[in-house]
């Protein structure tokens, strides 16, 4: 789905459409996509159309898993490209930060390319496929290969920060203005929040208190006078707090709704998920710049 959706979210639409008019009789299967909620932030109008689609999420590979598929795609060289215990290390490290198999093959593509300006520094003719067993991916290539990895995933981290501060998304002192925010919350708790930008998952502790829900790093952070959270959302702004396991495909998970924006919260079990959404939903009446008063009402999430 990447190229209609960042070329024209007009072609999905019309296609997923057709079932609820005269074309009802065409059956569409589609399509594969990274995000497992691009079809809510690209194609809102699915749903006034009733035919939002049926998300099917696939489990992260296992460290074995990708073991065996690298090997079934070496297995066909008539030489050892790879040591064993190189690519063990490799599917080790990629399972246990996300299971992408994308990511296992971009990390060996980078080993290969690190033995082959090894070999190249080493002789002066033209650079040959390495066959020899001292020219094989080994293990030392394979942490070069990874530390690589993580060098960018800090730059990735950087650039992150620096976006949130150039968009207006680092909070400002004036958005928590008067919010002791370390003494008494309304309430407070872990939560697991998907970042804004980079969709990644990460777990905070959240503050909420006086219209406003703060987010920091850990519970020490939160309640120490004069630190700075690291996010901020303005809760009166807010139209709609609700769960959303069917949307991000996580249990006990929920979203807080706004005209421009959808937030994605996971807390740790039913019950917590439940307050939170109370305590939000409250906070939201209570604060918001669309009712008076005398309109403000008991919020009680039953759904």
């Amino acid at each position: 789905m990447q190229l209609p959706t960042t070329k024209s979210f007009f072609i999905i639409q019309l296609f997923i459409g057709m079932r609820t008019g005269r074309h009802s009789d065409i059956n569409l299967n589609m399509s594969v996509a990274n995000a497992i909620d691009l079809a809510d932030r690209f194609l809102p109008k699915l749903k006034s159309l009733n035919c939002k689609p049926l998300v099917v999420t696939f489990r992260a590979y296992s460290m074995q898993q990708i073991v065996r598929i690298l090997q079934e795609r070496l297995v066909e060289l008539p030489y050892v490209a790879f040591q064993p215990k190189a690519l063990e290390l490799c599917a080790r490290k990629v399972s246990a930060a996300s299971g992408d198999m994308r990511k296992a093959l971009s990390v060996c593509r980078s080993a290969l390319e690190i033995l082959e300006t090894e070999v190249k520094g080493s002789t002066d003719e033209e650079p040959q496929i390495p066959v020899p067993e001292d020219q094989m991916v080994k293990m030392d290539h394979m942490v070069a290969a990874l530390a690589k990895t993580e060098r960018f995933k800090e730059r990735r981290r950087r650039m992150e920060n620096l976006w949130r501060i150039a968009t207006g998304q680092d909070p400002n002192r004036e958005d928590y203005e008067g919010v002791e925010f370390w003494s008494n919350p309304e309430r407070s708790g872990w939560l697991t929040k998907q970042g804004d930008y980079i969709k990644t998952w990460r777990r905070r502790w959240f503050v909420l208190k006086r219209g406003k829900l703060l987010w920091f790093k850990d519970q020490a952070a939160a309640e120490t006078r004069g630190s700075t959270p690291r996010g901020v959302i303005s809760v009166g702004d807010c139209l709609t707090v609700k769960g959303a396991e069917d949307v991000v495909n996580k249990p006990f998970a929920f979203e807080i709704s706004s005209g421009n924006y959808t937030l994605f919260f996971v807390a740790d079990n039913d019950k917590e998920k439940e307050e939170w959404i109370n305590s939000i939903g409250r906070s939201i009446v209570q604060h918001s710049r669309s009712v008076t008063d005398s309109e403000v009402l008991d919020y009680d999430h039953r759904r």
